[in-house]
């Protein structure tokens, strides 16, 4: 009996001692786990924040493209314990398909990780409802009110909103005015305004109205009366009053001009109207994201 109960705790022994070598062997393998683990985490965080810079010079318009690829290679561009090597964004020949990749690698502890991440992009055009388009500052003042988008700093380019020169555009005009008299009028069709000696358009009377396209080549300035059209004005504007424009306004001046809406001004962004009396209305790229793999 004695034996066999020597021989049952000998058994035993051996079975706990295999055991505990067993766990041994696997704890020090923990570490080497949970470093694992860690770079994979990390490299896929290093991925996703390449990919959003990639995305974000796109949307921005900040790529452009030998082709159909364009890479950014970084030598050294640390992130996140890691680095990115490289973003690399394609498109497919109509360029409203974009593929963006990023190249990355994570370093925790002793463990090293690389990583390949896709994203797919889809742009669509759509038009910018944006009720003033200036190339400065716009001041909204008072109880004014702007239906639509204010852009400001915009890029305010003459041929690429109405698909002519201005001298085109003078040329062609319904109606040319040279320094006119306060509430000229008519104001229809296509008017072109030439100020000269620090003279301004100016517009007082409530009853005045304007329609078509109307441009200023100078200072403008309006308190009354309303406008239906497309005004673009090559200076200063300020709209004070009890007013109302529908349709958009762009206003080309340096960055340091201000346009101020004040008083009781209404200004509204109309489709219709734009559509109506610009051959290339302003458009705005629309970007979607329909693919992300980490």
């Amino acid at each position: 009996m004695g034996k066999i109960v020597l021989i049952g705790l000998i058994v035993v022994i051996i079975i706990l001692s295999v055991i505990v070598v067993n766990v041994e062997k696997e704890t020090a393998k923990v570490p080497e786990i949970i470093s694992q683990d860690m770079a994979e985490i990390n490299a896929k965080t290093i991925a996703n924040y390449a990919l959003n810079y990639g995305i974000d010079k796109l949307s921005r318009d900040q790529i452009s493209f030998a082709g159909n690829t364009t890479q950014h290679t970084f030598s050294d561009f640390n992130a996140f314990e890691g680095a990115i090597d490289s973003i690399r964004i394609s498109c497919n020949v109509s360029k409203d398909t974009f593929y963006v990749n990023s190249f990355v690698n994570s370093s925790i502890v002793s463990e090293d990780v690389k990583n390949v991440s896709e994203s797919i992009i889809c742009k669509k055009e759509k038009l910018l409802k944006a009720a003033i388009i200036a190339a400065g500052e716009v001041v909204i003042k008072g109880n004014a009110t702007i239906e639509g988008d204010v852009n400001e700093y915009a890029t305010v380019d003459f041929e690429e909103i109405f698909g002519c020169t201005k001298e085109e555009m003078r040329a062609n005009a319904t109606r040319i005015y040279l320094d006119p008299p306060n509430n000229v009028e008519p104001v229809d069709d296509t008017t072109w305004v030439d100020l000269s000696g620090g003279n301004s358009l100016k517009v007082t009377n409530e009853h005045w109205h304007g329609t078509g396209i109307l441009i200023v080549n100078g200072d403008c300035d309006i308190t009354g009366g309303c406008f239906d059209g497309v005004l673009y004005v090559i200076g200063s504007l300020y709209v004070r009053g009890n007013d109302y424009a529908l349709g958009i306004i762009f206003v080309e001046c340096d960055a340091d001009i201000e346009t101020e809406i004040a008083g009781t001004s209404y200004i509204a962004y109309d489709e219709m109207i734009v559509t109506q009396y610009l051959p290339n209305p302003p458009m705005e790229n629309v970007y979607k994201i329909i693919y992300w793999d980490e």
